[in-house]
């Protein structure tokens, strides 16, 4: 119902009325004047709509291909975040399993799906409530050798931005993780619905040391399984490109891979 507001011109009081029309006679309250022969002109109106409380969790949700499309140029931008060229074999896959870890810490990924997994972007910092670097006390300060708050289940696949979806991890392993989901954020068209497993083992409450990253095969012939060493400071272009050609090569052998680009 809309609110109607008129000012008395002989004591400034406001007369507000409410209606579906405004009123053409209104009374100040202030001075008791009887104001008649008002029209439309001489209201202001002010339409009443209600704004339903925000819901973090439903508002900021997006499908996958929604978050692809904001995400394209900036979570993707990964050229600037590899390392030169170097002498010696490639560290994709390696994992060094023998730290001392405590239980494991994992986002509940096994068999979800990409689409119904609510999404939007937020800092790691402003949800964990300190950087990474303080919680794991690794690495330096930022760049290339610092830490960051990864998430396991990418938010640029409609993964959380919560608490149980953080680990601290290195710059270069956030990095590794990109490469596997941009070949999936590319192929979205066939992967959306693709069941993914992403868990973390880790040494303190989300100070992560390995993540086993896994994409079930919808046929049962055999899921693609990557892991990551979470304290890895370097990881190069021809890295990434391998890993990620595996991955799409994954793809194609289960008619995964979107022909239409």
């Amino acid at each position: 119902m809309p609110t109607y507001s008129h000012t008395c011109d002989h004591c400034n009081e406001e007369i507000i009325a409410t209606g579906a029309v405004p009123p053409t006679s209104a009374q100040c309250a202030g001075c008791g004047k009887l104001w008649t022969g008002l029209g439309k002109k001489d209201w202001d109106v002010e339409m009443e709509v209600e704004e339903p409380e925000y819901d973090d969790a439903t508002d900021r949700y997006k499908t996958t291909k929604e978050l692809w499309g904001d995400n394209v140029t900036r979570v993707f931008n990964v050229a600037m975040r590899l390392d030169g060229a170097r002498v010696g074999p490639s560290l994709i896959g390696s994992v060094v399993q023998s730290r001392a870890t405590v239980g494991k810490h994992g986002k509940s990924t096994s068999g979800a799906k990409v689409l119904t997994v609510k999404g939007g972007r937020k800092g790691g910092g402003s949800v964990m409530g300190a950087s990474a670097a303080a919680a794991s006390g690794r690495g330096g300060a930022g760049g290339r050798q610092g830490e960051e708050w990864l998430h396991l289940w990418g938010d640029n696949l409609g993964g959380p931005s919560s608490s149980a979806n953080f680990v601290a991890g290195s710059y270069a392993a956030n990095t590794e993780m990109l490469a596997i989901e941009h070949a999936l954020a590319v192929n979205i068209l066939c992967t959306a619905g693709l069941p993914i497993s992403v868990t973390a083992t880790c040494s303190s409450a989300h100070v992560g040391e390995y993540v086993t990253y896994e994409l079930m095969s919808p046929t049962g012939s055999g899921n693609f399984t990557h892991a990551i060493d979470l304290d890895n400071r370097y990881f190069t272009k021809a890295e990434y490109v391998a890993l990620e050609g595996a991955v799409v090569a994954w793809l194609k052998t289960h008619s995964l891979f979107d022909t239409s680009k």
